[in-house]
Parts: structure tokens; C-alpha cells; sequence
């Protein structure tokens, strides 16, 4: 009676953490984010998507050029010093790659507001603005596009920033990161950022998260988590990013060593590089919680000094972070789990110790179950890998099998997924 006490309150337990966990997929209301014409408003950026997602736009076409406009003429009316950088697509693969796709060249739009202490510490936000032949990519990469638009909006309606804030919508990502390549020209530019920030789509609905981080990011993620009303991020997510085949422009970007955040939905993933990626079928829901981001790590981040950036850049560690409850991310360092792990083992064996000694457990049931715990943690594993390959053909990856690998181990879920089937496998024995 006592264990199947114990098994049904470990199955609570665990069903409850995974439950409290996926209450953090809550996303902020227009109350909350658009009061007035200083917040985020996701209609007024679902009326800029309208015009931005009308039609497919890859690099080189006559609608890329249109939307291209469209952006530019948005700056220019809130007053935000706007260029073009240009770069032949042959100069960054090759002649025979610009004939196939039907383009001679990438036009990047780099939009700035000036700080008042200069350009040495500036913020980049940046999104691609073509789309794939098949798609009006409404989501894919509309909502970063949107996002960055109404932010550069907001922002305009406030004090002059302490530090430069670049506004960037590249060109070609969809043929290749095209414009993110030819970006990495602008030195005079890249040299003076410190912070990064993109936003991409993998699909056109659900909460956007913080899935890829630059190295080092223990207190990059805890800032992130201080600053953002809804944070959610996965320390998983980014572990298994690093094992699929998919890029984006940050990936060009990182390369860069600076300080970055790299936010995507997936929800919806049907629509991903689809023809349904339309206006119609996009979330105002989703674009809110991009702006929910993006507005308030800029009004932080332009206001820092460089002793902070200094010591974001010089963190050591990477964070395992995820979601407990509403608004609420737990993050503490990777530094911290081994004597997390020493800790626990001494508590276990100290618990063993005075059950043996007040006879409470018996060698040989002991053993028994011992045993078929640790043979659990086979099927578990199948499982667990099996789940991990069946989310990556969801959202249109490829699961990598160059080696087995356990990304995010240490994530509530799989913990609870574990200690869940251990206790049911040793429930059955006893």
C-alpha cells in the first residue's frame, strides 16, 4: 500500500512539473504591451504585414524590390537615417549560384538611431526580408520584419538612446544567408556592436522562445530572464539546435564572438516554407510576444555602460534555464551541476544507510529493484531519443546521428519523464 502511495504521488508530481512547466506558453495581452503610441502595438504591425507579405518576395524580384521600399519608406517617415548596402551575389558564392537563382545582387537595409554617447556600444536587431518563390513568408521572416519596424516606431517616440541602435533587414537568407554574408563586410558597423538580437519564424503561430544564445551565456540568459515580462527559453532547444542542419542569420552573425540572442515560434510548423504562409493565417498573438522581447531588452540594453557589457562578455559557464511557471525562468549555471549531482548521491546513499539500518529495506528487494531501475534507463532512452527524432521531423529538421546525444538532460521534463518510468518499473517488481 505505502508504494503504491509513492507511485501515485511521484506520477503527480512529475505530471505536474511537466504541466506548471507548459503554463509558461502564456503570451502578453495588447492591455499589457499597447496602452498607448509609446508601446509595442501588434495591430499597427499586422497593418505593416499586410504590406510586407502580399506576395512571394525572393531576392532579385520585382516584389523584394517593392517590399525593400516599403521598409525603407517606413524609416524615412519616422524620421530613422536609413541606407542600402549592396553586394553582387557573385561576390559571395559564385557566378553560376547568381544565374540560378535569377539575381545579380543583395540589398541589405541598415536603419540607425544615433546614441548619444556614440557608436561604440550599439545594439543590432536584425530579420530577413525575402521570402522563399513559394511563400508570401507572412511569418517566415514577416513577424522578425514587423517586430523590428514597430520597435524602431516605439523607440523613436522616446529620448535619444545612450548607445546606437542599427536596425537590419537582410536580403537573401532564404538562397543561403546571402545578406547576412555580404553584412559581415560592415565592419565599421560590426566592430562598434555588442549585442545582437534576431528574429525568425518556424512556423506562423505559438509563443516565440529563446532557443540560441552566443557562447558563455549564463548571465546573458539571467538578464534576459530579469528584463522580459514572458520569458521563455529552453537550455534543450539549444542543444538540439546545435545538432540539426538548419541556419539562420545569426549563425552567420556569431561568428562575430559578439553577445547575442537568437529568438524563433514553431508552432504551426505546416506553414513553414509553405503557400499557407499568408497574412490571413498569421497571429497577432505571436508578433505581440516578439515585440514583448524585443522592445524591452533594447530599452535595456541602449542604456548600459561599458563595465556591463564587459562583464556579460566576460561570463564564464552556460546556463541551463527553463521555464517553472508563469513568468517565471529558473536559470542557474552549468558550473553548478556536478555538485548538485554529489550532493544528491550523498543525500541517496545517507537515505539508504539509515533505511537498511532501521531494517525499513531489505537487501535483497533493495537489489531487485535496483536492478530494474537501472534497466529502465534503456527503454527511457530509446524513448527519449525516439521523441527527440519525431520533434525534429516536426519542424522540418533532420535529426543528425553522427553520435547519441542527451541534449538537455538536466530539463524538467526529461528528469521527471525519467523518474517517473523508474519508479513504475520498480513499483511493479515490489
Amino acid at each position: 500500500m505505502r508504494k503504491r502511495k509513492l507511485l501515485i504521488f511521484a506520477s503527480i508530481l512529475a505530471l505536474l512539473t511537466m504541466f506548471v512547466s507548459f503554463t509558461q506558453f502564456s503570451r502578453p495581452s495588447e492591455e499589457e504591451v499597447g496602452k498607448t503610441e509609446k508601446d509595442f502595438s501588434s495591430d499597427r504591425a499586422a497593418g505593416y504585414l499586410k504590406e510586407v507579405a502580399k506576395e512571394p518576395h525572393p531576392v532579385g524580384s520585382p516584389a523584394n524590390k517593392r517590399v525593400k521600399d516599403y521598409i525603407v519608406k517606413h524609416f524615412q517617415s519616422i524620421d530613422v537615417p536609413v541606407e542600402i548596402q549592396t553586394k553582387p551575389i557573385k561576390h559571395i558564392r559564385d557566378e553560376n549560384f547568381a544565374q540560378e537563382i535569377g539575381a545579380e545582387n543583395v540589398e541589405n537595409i541598415i536603419a540607425k538611431i544615433q546614441g548619444t554617447s556614440g557608436d561604440d556600444n550599439a545594439i543590432l536587431l536584425t530579420a530577413h526580408y525575402d521570402s522563399t518563390p513559394e511563400t508570401p513568408g507572412a511569418a517566415d521572416d514577416g513577424y522578425g520584419v514587423v517586430t523590428i519596424m514597430e520597435t524602431a516606431r516605439v523607440l523613436k517616440q522616446l529620448p535619444a538612446p545612450k548607445n546606437t541602435i542599427y536596425f537590419v533587414l537582410t536580403d537573401g537568407e532564404e538562397q543561403g544567408m546571402l545578406g547576412a554574408s555580404a553584412l559581415m563586410d560592415r565592419t565599421d558597423m560590426l566592430d562598434k556592436v555588442r549585442v545582437m538580437f534576431n528574429f525568425e519564424a518556424r512556423g506562423n503561430t505559438g509563443a516565440p522562445m529563446l532557443f540560441e544564445t552566443s557562447s558563455n551565456d549564463f548571465k546573458l540568459v539571467q538578464l534576459y530572464k530579469d528584463i522580459v515580462p514572458y520569458p521563455i527559453a529552453y537550455s534543450f532547444a539549444s542543444e538540439m539546435y546545435k545538432k540539426m542542419p538548419n541556419d539562420t542569420d545569426f549563425t552567420e552573425l556569431k561568428k562575430t564572438t559578439k553577445l547575442g540572442y537568437n529568438f524563433a515560434n514553431i508552432g504551426g510548423v505546416e506553414t513553414y516554407h509553405s503557400e499557407t504562409d499568408r497574412v490571413e493565417s498569421s497571429d497577432k498573438e505571436t508578433i505581440r510576444h516578439f515585440g514583448a522581447y524585443a522592445l524591452p531588452l533594447v530599452n535595456k540594453y541602449m542604456t548600459m555602460d561599458a563595465k556591463e557589457f564587459e562583464a556579460l562578455e566576460n561570463s564564464e559557464g552556460d546556463a541551463i534555464y527553463f521555464p517553472l511557471m508563469k513568468k517565471t525562468l529558473v536559470v542557474y549555471s552549468d558550473k553548478v551541476v556536478i555538485p548538485l549531482m554529489l550532493v544528491l548521491l550523498v543525500l541517496i546513499v545517507a537515505a539508504f544507510f539509515v533505511s537498511f539500518k532501521k531494517q525499513v529495506l531489505q537487501m535483497k528487494g533493495f537489489m531487485l529493484s535496483l536492478a530494474v531501475m537501472i534497466g529502465s534507463l534503456v527503454p527511457i532512452y530509446i524513448v527519449y531519443l525516439l521523441l527527440i527524432r519525431l520533434l525534429t521531423m516536426v519542424i522540418h529538421f533532420e535529426f543528425d546521428e553522427d553520435g547519441l546525444v542527451m541534449p538537455g538532460t538536466y530539463d524538467p521534463f526529461i528528469l521527471a519523464f525519467m523518474v517517473l518510468l523508474a519508479i513504475v518499473c520498480s513499483s511493479i517488481v515490489g
